[in-house]
């Protein structure tokens, strides 16, 4: 089997304010599968968990809105892979470090895209 696919609606939350946008993704099937990141503006940063990941590459993907990719500050065994970002859209992908890859997609973009988006990525380098 050489990809599993899950669909799982989402609610999709955008909050900002002066320092921050919160990005939360309320799973509709199962909630304890709801994920929340923050983007905060005077860091150009993403923390999701205790996790904080930097830009290290800008316009990855360029689809109605330019994405850029983030990478852990501080990289460890089996950490979270990269996360495929844009300020306005939140994440579109993000690879969790296991080998999967989680696309966060609406009904417009899902049949545009190639996957898996992150791994190719990883390949590049």
């Amino acid at each position: 089997m050489d990809q599993l696919i899950r669909n799982n609606e989402c609610e999709i939350i955008r909050i900002e304010n002066d320092s921050s946008v919160i990005f939360k993704y309320k799973n509709l099937i199962d909630s304890t599968k709801s994920l929340e990141f923050s983007y905060l503006k005077a860091d150009s940063m993403i923390l999701f968990g205790p996790d904080k990941f930097v830009k290290v590459e800008d316009d990855v993907l360029i689809e109605e809105l330019n994405f850029d990719r983030y990478e852990l500050i501080e990289p460890y065994p089996d950490g979270m892979g990269p996360v495929i970002f844009n300020f306005e859209y939140g994440v579109l992908a993000f690879n969790n470090g296991w080998g999967m890859e989680f696309h966060l997609l609406t009904d417009k973009n899902k049949g545009k895209l190639k996957f898996p988006l992150t791994y190719k990525m990883e390949q590049k380098q």
